[in-house]
């Protein structure tokens, strides 16, 4: 999974017009991912307070309005009823089965009524495990909606594509369109579907008739569990406490990166190595390993990272990994042969071969799952 979120980094960093802000917030994803992703929601939507900003409570009615738009039976689209998404949108969600059509109603009406608390939940919990088991709990709404209505992805990136909305010309706070068109025109959006489109099908599954979708929330609420061992100094297998030295030189690498004396892909070569190292200590200590094995491993995420490994697959994560550097540099517009960074950080995906000798604990673990036809 670490593999989606360095894409997803990459894709929000839109706003970063140059390497030096670029290579910032990535190394700041990239030391606590879940920390990275909870800080950016907090800001984004609440104020200092921990309370929902003023500003988007004022907005929500009129949001509402648009995602929840009353019935409008035979009559055409009309733009100025629907000025946020446009109407092409509008169609391209219309044609979807009704049930799908109405999902995006469905979870900003849960967001409206659920969000707000839960976030200020987030913002004031005492503990990594609160933080990350409530944003689950805010996520997987939309994961499930997914799903149940995969042609959501294609409709919501066509939505993108040709956008005929009015927001730049009310001039909303943020927008820019020569940005925005910059973006549409440069992003490798097949392989941004294919990636997204891979990452539900290797969620969405059962397993001996367990919700993968559950397990996977729960092995991320394990992870805050994790770091609040390690923010406490416990020296025990769930923390990062016994592979400090490791995690030391990641952190190392992700400050060490000089524009004026290498490149991007240098770079990121050099932190997946140590990315490897610090992976290699967590899931192989022999010692460690059936504990780790309990928390992180199992059979619904061995099928997900099975079918997000493929050779296929990794092909679409390099297209979209240099489409989105090439759109994020300003210095170097030439292709990046990115395929043996994207090769290493899916090696511990793996943990069998990653391991080798080094334990039984994943091997068998696998030869469990192929018993029960995963």
């Amino acid at each position: 999974m670490k593999i989606l979120l360095v894409l997803l980094s990459l894709l929000v960093l839109s706003r970063a017009h140059h390497e030096e802000e670029l290579i910032g917030e990535f190394t700041k994803m990239m030391r606590d991912p879940m920390d990275w992703i909870i800080e950016m929601i907090t800001e984004t939507f609440l104020d200092e307070n921990g309370e929902l900003k003023r500003e988007l409570l004022g907005m929500m009615p009129r949001i509402e309005s648009q995602i929840c738009p009353e019935e409008a039976s035979g009559q055409e689209c009309q733009s100025s009823d629907n000025w946020l998404f446009g109407c092409k949108c509008v169609k391209e969600f219309g044609d979807l089965e009704r049930s799908c059509s109405m999902k995006p109603c469905e979870l900003f009406r849960n967001l409206k009524e659920k969000g707000a608390i839960s976030l200020s939940k987030i913002a004031n919990a005492e503990s990594n495990h609160e933080k990350t088991r409530t944003l689950m709990d805010v996520i997987t709404p939309g994961i499930r909606a997914l799903c149940e209505c995969p042609d959501i992805i294609s409709a919501s990136i066509s939505c993108v594509r040709k956008y005929d909305g009015q927001l730049f010309e009310m001039q909303m706070a943020g927008m820019n369109k020569t940005t925005f068109d910059y973006v549409v025109a440069n992003i490798e959006w097949r392989a941004l579907k294919s990636v997204l489109s891979g990452f539900i099908d290797a969620v969405c599954l059962e397993n001996n008739g367990k919700d993968c979708v559950t397990e996977f929330t729960d092995s991320y609420a394990a992870y805050g569990t994790f770091m609040d061992n390690s923010e406490r100094g416990e020296d025990v297998c769930f923390s990062l406490v016994r592979l400090q030295d490791q995690y030391d030189n990641y952190l190392n690498t992700l400050n060490s990166f000089n524009i004026e004396t290498e490149s991007i892909k240098s770079f990121l070569d050099r932190v997946a190595d140590a990315y490897l190292e610090v992976e290699r200590k967590l899931l192989c200590d022999r010692e460690c390993a059936g504990e780790i094995s309990q928390g992180f491993y199992s059979c619904c995420r061995k099928h997900a990272y099975e079918l997000l490994t493929t050779e296929e697959m990794k092909k679409k994560y390099n297209k979209l990994l240099k489409s989105l550097l090439n759109l994020l540099s300003d210095s170097d517009k030439s292709p990046r042969k990115l395929i043996n960074v994207v090769d290493k950080f899916l090696e511990f995906t793996d943990p069998e071969a990653f391991c080798g000798d080094e334990t039984d604990v994943y091997r068998e673990k696998n030869q469990e799952c192929a018993a029960a036809g995963i």
